[in-house]
C-alpha cells in the first residue's frame, strides 16, 4: 500500500496550497504560517512565534492604527492581512466590524470612495444589527440631501457621524477597514488618500499594495505626522528559506517515533532547487511562497500517483518537480 505513510508522513503536508491562509475561519490553519517576513516597525507588529501567533501587536487607544501589507502577487499578502485580522479579533471585546474597499486602479473621487465606504459598511452593521443598520441609512440619505446644490458631498463630514451611530447602537464595537486595489496596482498617493479618508473613523486600517516603495512612502508620511502605523513586507523566498519551511512543516505531520533520512524526506536537496530553477538557465531564482509551495505540492502529488509501482523510489527527484510543471 502506497501514500504518505510510505514518506513518514501522517497526511499532506500543504493542504492550503491554492487558497490563502485564514486563521479566523479555522485556527489550525496557525500551524502553517512561517515568519518569512520582513517585520519593519518590529516595536507595534512584528515577527511570528512557533505556533504562528504575532509576537508583538500594538494597537493605539483613541487613534486609527495603520498596518500596511506589501509584496508581489503569490508572496502571501492575503493569508497576512487575514493573520493581522485574526490578531484584531483576538483582542477585542467584541467581534470587530470589518469593512472591505476595492480601490479602483484609476483614482476615485472622495465622495465616490466614501460612498462606497458607507455602502459596505451600512450592509456589514445591518447584517449584526437591522436596526443599527437603519439608523445608518438614514444618516447616510440626510447627509447627502444636505450638500450644497452642485456640489459633491464630502464624506469627511459624514464618517464622524456614522461612526457616532455605531458607538451608540453596538458600543464596544471596533471598526476594520481593509483597503485593496484591484490586481493590487495602485498609485503611492492614491493609497495615502485613502487611508486619510478613514484616519480617526476606523480603529483600524490594513492597506494591501504591490509595490514596497508605496508602502514606505504612506509610512513616512504617516511617521512625520506621528500616526501609528506598522510596515510588514512579504518577499519573494530562497530555496533555503523554503528548505527551512519544508522540514518545519514535515516535522510536524511526521507520526511518533519516525526516523526518516533527512528532515525533509522524501524530497531530495536537488528537488528543492529544482523547486527554484531558473527559467532558461542555470541557478536558482526567488520565487513567491505560494509557486513554491504549489510546485512542492504538485510534485508530491505526481511522485504519489506514481507509486503503485514498486520499482519506483519513493524519493522526489528533481526529475520529478520538474515533470510535474511540465
Amino acid at each position: 500500500m502506497y501514500g504518505h505513510a510510505t514518506w513518514l508522513l501522517a497526511r499532506d503536508p500543504f493542504p492550503h496550497s491554492q487558497a490563502a491562509l485564514s486563521p479566523q475561519q479555522d485556527a489550525c490553519q496557525l500551524a502553517y504560517y512561517w515568519d518569512f517576513y520582513d517585520w519593519r516597525d518590529a516595536s507595534r507588529a512584528g515577527e511570528l512565534d512557533s505556533n504562528g501567533r504575532v509576537k508583538v501587536f500594538s494597537i493605539a487607544t483613541g487613534n486609527t492604527t495603520t498596518f500596511l501589507v506589501s509584496g508581489p502577487n503569490g508572496c502571501g499578502r492575503s493569508s497576512l492581512e487575514n493573520l493581522l485580522l485574526y490578531e484584531v479579533r483576538e483582542r477585542a471585546n467584541l467581534d470587530p466590524l470589518v469593512v472591505r474597499i476595492k480601490l479602483l486602479v484609476t483614482d476615485q473621487d472622495k465622495a465616490t470612495r466614501g460612498s462606497v465606504l458607507v455602502q459596505n459598511l451600512q450592509r456589514v452593521v445591518a447584517k449584526r444589527d437591522a436596526a443599527v443598520g437603519k439608523v445608518l441609512l438614514e444618516t447616510f440619505t440626510n447627509w447627502k440631501e444636505l450638500a450644497a446644490p452642485g456640489t459633491a458631498p464630502d464624506p469627511a463630514n459624514l464618517l464622524p457621524l456614522l461612526k457616532d451611530d455605531i458607538q451608540d447602537g453596538i458600543p464596544g464595537a471596533q471598526i476594520v477597514v481593509l483597503l485593496d486595489a484591484l490586481n493590487h496596482t495602485i498609485s503611492k498617493d492614491a493609497a495615502l488618500e485613502a487611508l486619510d479618508m478613514v484616519q480617526g473613523f476606523a480603529d483600524i486600517a490594513i492597506l494591501s499594495v504591490t509595490v514596497p516603495d508605496h508602502a514606505s512612502y504612506v509610512r513616512s508620511r504617516f511617521s512625520l505626522r506621528q500616526q501609528p502605523v506598522a510596515w510588514v513586507n512579504a518577499p519573494r523566498i530562497e530555496a533555503d528559506q523554503f528548505q527551512s519551511y519544508v522540514e518545519r512543516r514535515f516535522a510536524a505531520e511526521r507520526p511518533p517515533g519516525a526516523n526518516p533520512p533527512r528532515p525533509a524526506f522524501p524530497f531530495n536537496p536537488a528537488a528543492i532547487q529544482q523547486i527554484f530553477a531558473a527559467s532558461g538557465g542555470s541557478g536558482t531564482v526567488p520565487i513567491p511562497m505560494r509557486l513554491a509551495i504549489q510546485k512542492a505540492s504538485g510534485a508530491l502529488a505526481g511522485k504519489l500517483a506514481s507509486m503503485s509501482d514498486p520499482a519506483r523510489s519513493p524519493e522526489v527527484t528533481a526529475a520529478d518537480v520538474a515533470q510535474s510543471f511540465e
